[in-house]
């Protein structure tokens, strides 16, 4: 992706466009410009977490009401419980299955010792399956209350873009059940997830919106 944006930030120098890049590489904060890392690294940002997580998140919402008839049943009867389903798929389907950090200082976690600038890798999608934090974790529940799930991540590390996110498959959501309330899985397609350790996601979902 690098060397793309690269090539895609020196055109819209020459040639400026109405789209977010343009904006990007003429923006200055007091009189300085983006570095070429900065602005790479922002767009990199931008198409991964602004966009994959949120179609991966669609698609995972999409096949729990396949794959659970009677929770979409539920949802078509009251449509007050849309924001809970969603933040139980956040949970259920981690759009982010994990992170990976640095030890600050020498510490203990879990009876583990882990010393200063060690790796470590935090998964979520395990912490958001943890039957000491959420009871029967492996049932999807949309009336799972509370669900403090941290499919979005917590503290200073809680994705910009929640609110978004949240905004944009609602609506996806309630447009589906309003207009294809029917809608099926093609099951002559097989699932087959994504190749990576970072992210939960389905590299096809087609369906009928017909029922």
């Amino acid at each position: 992706m690098s060397p793309y944006f690269s090539a895609v930030a020196a055109e819209r120098r020459l040639e400026p466009r109405d789209d977010l890049i343009s904006n990007l590489v003429h923006a200055k904060v007091d009189g300085e410009q983006l570095s070429e890392i900065e602005l790479i690294g922002f767009c990199i940002l931008l198409l991964v977490a602004g966009n994959e997580t949120t179609t991966n998140l669609i698609a995972s919402i999409f096949l729990c009401l396949d794959s659970l008839p009677e929770v979409r049943e539920e949802l078509i009867a009251d449509r007050t419980l849309i924001p809970s389903a969603i933040e139980e798929v956040f949970r259920y389907f981690s759009p982010v299955q994990m992170m990976f950090r640095s030890v600050k200082r020498d510490t203990e976690l879990g009876g583990m010792a882990m010393k200063a600038g060690d790796p470590v890798f935090l998964y979520i999608a395990s912490a958001n399956h943890d039957e000491k934090a959420f009871p029967e974790p492996e049932r999807f529940d949309i009336r799972r209350s509370p669900n403090a799930h941290v499919g979005l991540g917590s503290g200073i590390h809680y994705c910009l873009g929640a609110q978004l996110a949240r905004l944009e498959s609602r609506i996806v959501l309630e447009t589906l059940l309003e207009r294809y309330p029917r809608f099926s899985r093609d099951r002559s397609v097989p699932l087959e997830r994504i190749e990576s350790n970072l992210m939960f996601g389905l590299r096809r979902l087609p369906v009928f919106l017909n029922g």
